[in-house]
């Protein structure tokens, strides 16, 4: 398989009859041991927690990319937002995302669990596969209001201090919505960091 690690808005194409086409190949790697070596390199706004980090990406790295490009397209901006491209990659790290469903109080049940299970910070947590995002996405025209995601939650949340959240559904110590401004970003930027 191949791992894209740029997955984002401006790398989906709709065709005509309504197929999404995935484009701009230019940093994708074959799947292998190499991939886990690689160089931090994807567009911060998309770009998964581990590869962020340890310059890891797997196919749950792009399902993460496109979890956050389907977060966009409910709510009309991205959960991350920072002054420069470091605070933007360590709210990716470290931050509890709000739910989509606080931007967007619209959205189907099924629909809000499913971004959620997309965008977890731990790789286990998320999808496994394409397929069982395609399944769950399948599910959901059909049961909307059903509550069928299977959401896992194996890392403790924490603080941008280090100290472990109470609270990992996206709201503050006092149980009030934590909502920031994550207007989506006028122009994408990229982030490029080698490991030594």
């Amino acid at each position: 398989g191949i791992i894209h690690r740029d997955i984002k808005p401006q790398n989906l194409i709709i065709s005509k009859d309504g197929k999404v086409k995935v484009a701009d190949f230019g940093i994708a790697r074959a799947v292998s041991q190499d991939t886990a070596n690689s160089a931090v390199v994807g567009s911060v706004h998309y770009i998964a927690p581990e590869q962020a980090q340890y310059g890891q990406a797997d196919e749950r790295s792009d399902l993460y990319s496109l979890g956050i490009c389907m977060y966009e397209m409910i709510t009309g901006r991205v959960p991350f937002k920072g002054d420069n491209t470091v605070n933007v990659v360590m709210a990716h790290i470290q931050e509890a995302m709000v739910p989509p469903s606080v931007y967007n109080e619209e959205i189907y049940p099924a629909l809000n669990d499913i971004i959620t299970k997309a965008t977890k910070k731990a790789p286990e947590d998320r999808y496994q596969s394409a397929g069982e995002l395609i399944a769950d996405l399948k599910r959901c025209v059909s049961e909307p209001e059903g509550h069928f995601v299977r959401l896992f939650d194996t890392e403790p949340k924490r603080s941008s201090e280090g100290r472990p959240q109470a609270q990992s559904d996206g709201k503050g110590p006092d149980n009030t919505e934590k909502a920031k401004d994550t207007e989506a970003p006028e122009q994408e930027e990229s982030f490029t960091h080698h490991r030594s």
